[in-house]
C-alpha cells in the first residue's frame, strides 16, 4: 500500500486522516494492550510521548514528524500489539535524510494541549541521516536538542487550570546543568520564569534538578548526563520534587493555578532553554496529588526506558 502524504500548504479532510497515520497502523483497538497510565486517569489532564502509546483509550497518532528531503510532513502512529511508535513507518517516510518532530498529540486532553513547533529550526529531531534517535538500555525513541537554547516545544492556549493540586512526571536525557536548562513546565500567557502567575517548572541547575524559581525550591542532586524519570508536585502546603525512590520537600508553596501552556526545553510560549543531546520520551499532567502513584509511575516508565 503506497502511503498518503501530507503536503502542509494542502487541507485535508479530518475524516480521511486515518487513511495517512503510522502507514496504517496504530489506528485500531490494540487488543490486549494495556497502557502504562491506564490505571492512573483520575484527574489525569493531558499525557504526551514520542516513543508509544500510553492509553488504551487513546487510538490517534504519536507524532507529526518533518522530513528534510522535501518539508513533506506526517503523522506517524503505534504498532497495535506493542502500543510502541511506528518506526518503520517513520523510517520509510523520512529515508535517508532527517526528521524532525513538529507535533506531539495529546493522548488525553484534547488537542488544545498537543505539543507544537512550526518553526523548522526549531524543531526536535528523531531520525538523524536515515538512523533513529534512541536513548536507555532498551534503545527507546526519543527525541532531541540538536542547537542548544533554540529548540523547545509548546502547547496552545488553553483554558487556565484554577486547582490548588498539580502533579507533573516525565521522561528526559538531559545532558546538562546550567540556571537556563529548562525541561518542562506550565507557565500562563506571556509568563517567564520570574514565578509569578503559575510557572511550575523542572529545570537543571547545579548540582541537579530543581523546581520552580524562587530562592526556596524543590532540589535534587543528579550527575549529568542522565537519563532522568522524575515527578513535581505542587500542592496547597508545600512541594515534592521526586526522582525514583528520592524525595526532597519544600515548605514554600509554588502557584498551581492560571496556567494556560505546558513547555517543553523552554521558559515562555516563544523561547527555548535547552541544551544539545537533550531528549525528551515522554511526560503526563494531573489536576490533583497523585504523588501517591509516582514511586510506581517511575519505576515502570524507567524500566521501560531502560534506565537506572
Amino acid at each position: 500500500m503506497t502511503p498518503l502524504l501530507h503536503n502542509p500548504s494542502r487541507l485535508i479532510n479530518p475524516l480521511a486522516r486515518q487513511r495517512f497515520i503510522g502507514y496504517g497502523t496504530g489506528m485500531g483497538g490494540g487488543g490486549s494492550f494495556t497502557g502504562a497510565l491506564d490505571a492512573y486517569t483520575t484527574n489525569l489532564d493531558a499525557a504526551w510521548s514520542v516513543s508509544r502509546r500510553l492509553l488504551t483509550s487513546y487510538s490517534g497518532a504519536l507524532i507529526r514528524v518533518r522530513r528534510s528531503s522535501d518539508n513533506t510532513e506526517q503523522d506517524i502512529g503505534y504498532v497495535d500489539a506493542t502500543g510502541l511508535l511506528d518506526t518503520a513507518a517513520l523510517l520509510s517516510f523520512v529515508g535517508a535524510g532527517n526528521g524532525f518532530v513538529c507535533k506531539v498529540y495529546a493522548q488525553s486532553g484534547g488537542s488544545g494541549k498537543d505539543f507544537l513547533q512550526t518553526t523548522a529550526a526549531s524543531q526536535l529531531r528523531i531520525v538523524n541521516a536515515g538512523s533513529l534517535i534512541t536513548t536507555g538500555t532498551n534503545n527507546r525513541v526519543m527525541a532531541e536538542v540538536i542547537s542548544a537554547s533554540t529548540q523547545f516545544m509548546a502547547t496552545a492556549a488553553f483554558t487556565a487550570l484554577t486547582g490548588s493540586s498539580l502533579t507533573m512526571s516525565a521522561f528526559f536525557r538531559a545532558t546538562a546543568n546550567s540556571p537556563a536548562g529548562r525541561l518542562f513546565g506550565g507557565a500562563q500567557t506571556s509568563q517567564n520564569d520570574s514565578g509569578i502567575g503559575g510557572w511550575i517548572p523542572a529545570y537543571l541547575a547545579s548540582p541537579g534538578i530543581k523546581s520552580f524559581d524562587s530562592p526556596d525550591r524543590a532540589t535534587l542532586t543528579v550527575s549529568m548526563p542522565v537519563n532522568l524519570s522524575y515527578s513535581s508536585l505542587s500542592i496547597s502546603t508545600g512541594h515534592t520534587l521526586r526522582i525514583a525512590g528520592s524525595s526532597n520537600t519544600s515548605s514554600f508553596t509554588p502557584a498551581a493555578k492560571n496556567i494556560q501552556h505546558w513547555l517543553l526545553f523552554c521558559y515562555s510560549t516563544s523561547i527555548g532553554q535547552s541544551h544539545t543531546g537533550d531528549m525528551f520520551g515522554e511526560a503526563s499532567t494531573w489536576t490533583a496529588n497523585r504523588d501517591s502513584d509516582q514511586a510506581a509511575i517511575i519505576a515502570e516508565r524507567n524500566t521501560f526506558y531502560g534506565a537506572p
